[in-house]
This record gives C-alpha cells, structure tokens and sequence, in this order.
C-alpha cells in the first residue's frame, strides 16, 4: 500500500433526516454558512452504486465553509444509502469524513480495497455551472460520464471509527473552485451567493480538531497509521486515553473511556463515530457559544466540551474556556 493513501482532511459530513432544520440552525444559531444546496437526483446525479452494483437512490445536500474545512449536511432521500443506514442505528450525527489522498482517485480506489476496505457507495454529480452571470448547462451524455465529479464511500467504519470519502473533480479543476462553480438548487439564507462569505452571527471561525470515540485506542490508531496518518501522542485524563495526530489543516483524535466521563456516554448511548468537532470560537468567544444554552457535557484544561447535537448531531469542543 502507498505509504500516504490519506494525507489530509477536506470534510466533516452530517447526516440528518430534516435537512432544512439543520441547515437553518447552523445558519441561524451558529452562524455557519451561506449554504449552497442540491436535491440530488437525475441527471445532476448518475451512476449510482451501493456495494458497487447500480442502485438508485437520491438526497439533498448543502456545504459550506468553516475556515478551511468544509461542513456537508446530506438528508437521504429516495433509495437505500450508507446516509440512511447510519440514521437508522446512530441517529443524526457526523457520518464520514471525505480525506485527500497522496494517489490519484483511480489508485486511491484499489488502495482502499486491496488494504480490506470495500467500495460501499459511489456516484457522479453534474450540476449547471455558474460562471460570473452566466449558467453553463450541465455536461451531456458521454462527457459526463468521463468529466462530472466522482465520489466513493469506504467500509472503513470499524476499523478508523469512521466512514471515509474520496472525490475527484474534473481534470484540473481544485476541490474548491468546482464547489464554487457549482450552481446551487437554493442558498441557505436564501439570496446568498457567495459560499465563503462569513455570516454577521458567526459563532465559529474554524474547525480545528475532529474527535472519535472508539472502543480499542491500539487498534485504530493502527489502523489509521496503515493509511499514512501520524505520528501520535498520547495522554490520559477526563475519563479516556486519548492519541492525537496531524490530519491537515486539523488535528485528528481517537479516545478510548476508561473510566465515567462524556466519551463512556458517548460510546454507549451511540456507539464508535466522530463525537466533537474541535472549534475555534469566533469574534463573541465561547461565551458566545454559552449564550446558545449548550448543555457542558465536560471542562478541562482544553477547554469545554459543549452538547451541539440537537443543533449540528455532535458535541462542539470549544478552545477558549467558557
């Protein structure tokens, strides 16, 4: 296997099943967006695949920029989908991470699958483009089959705590000028039309960490450290063992309970997953984020670990002690 199959972070997902709920929540409370958004169906969405068999299945989904990591909200629509299964057993929450890779997408591929990784869903969209004041239509028959953006899911899950995504845009095209010459469905707040605009309520200015609970701390940071991310630290304290390791631009961290705390509820109540997104606060600092009313499930010398699931499906690490 490449010795740096992942090398970077490109985005948090969220799955939820009332996409206009969140999307204005994140808005409206938080200060996240302006959203762009879809309802993914054909032909803006083809080639579609469940266990790598073609399945038709369909779903609305917004993005939008937290610093520099992108925060996807999907609500599944028509159709069995990953989305839908991790509803179904976890509830809303943050469903997968989509990674850079040192290999291009076609070899990432085979990557994933030869390290015992299956393909779980895939896809192509094409959406109208949007140049200045002009709107190309989306790319017809055969072109799309070659040039539309390409996506995989991997069955990652036990092994890393999470789903893992890679995609790949058309040829010489950066991941972020296509999301802006994607021509949204509708924006979030509506007449928005820049994505990376910051809202006046902005609450947070960056993603900073991203958080999983796992049930055996060796074994993923193993697992992860197989796909090229690392070195690791290590430290115990709040009620978990905890490893820390780069995953550009954020930290990435595994902790394992090893005694009551958060993290114990957190891998009962729902299993292993991403459970907090390490947040740097915005012009308000985390009193600002106290002012929402979050629930503090923990305090440390990190910083306060405030319960954000009812309005993003995740716990909000702040860094500046509320």
């Amino acid at each position: 296997m490449t010795a740096k199959l992942v090398t970077g972070l490109v985005q948090v997902c969220l799955v939820t099943q009332n996409f206009e709920r969140m999307v204005a929540a994140l808005a409206d409370r938080l200060g996240v967006g302006p959203w762009k958004c879809w309802h993914y169906r054909p032909p803006a969405l083809l080639d579609t695949r469940l266990g790598g068999a073609p399945a038709p299945w369909t779903m609305k989904l917004g993005v939008a920029w937290v610093g520099a990591v992108q925060l996807e909200v999907i609500q599944p629509a028509a159709g069995q989908t990953i989305y839908r299964d991790y509803l179904e057993a976890q509830g809303e929450g943050a469903q997968h991470l989509l990674v850079e890779t040192g290999p291009g997408y076609f070899e990432a591929l085979q990557a994933f699958e030869d390290a015992g990784y299956p393909n779980l869903q895939s896809g192509r969209i094409n959406p109208p483009l949007q140049v200045g004041a002009l709107t190309l239509p989306p790319l017809p028959g055969a072109l799309a089959g070659r040039f539309a953006t390409q996506f995989a899911y991997f069955g990652t899950q036990a092994a890393l705590g999470t789903v893992l995504e890679i995609s790949k845009m058309p040829p010489g095209v950066p991941f972020r000028t296509g999301v802006r010459l994607g021509k949204p469905d509708f924006w979030v707040p509506t007449g928005s039309r820049d994505v990376e605009t910051s809202l006046p309520n902005r609450m947070i200015e960056a993603i900073t960490s991203v958080g999983l609970v796992v049930e055996d701390l060796d074994a993923a940071v193993g697992n992860w450290e197989s796909l090229g991310v690392g070195p690791w630290q290590r430290q115990t304290g709040g009620g978990a063992t905890r490893a820390q390791a780069p995953l550009a631009p954020v930290n990435l961290e595994l902790a394992q309970p090893d005694g009551p705390g958060a993290y114990r509820d957190m891998l009962e109540g729902r299993g292993a997953g991403i459970c907090f997104l390490g947040v740097q606060a915005g012009a308000r600092g985390a009193a600002g984020l106290r002012s929402l009313g979050l629930p503090v499930l923990e305090e440390s010398e990190r910083g306060a670990l405030l319960d954000a699931r009812e309005l993003a499906g995740t716990a909000l690490l702040v860094n500046e002690r509320v």
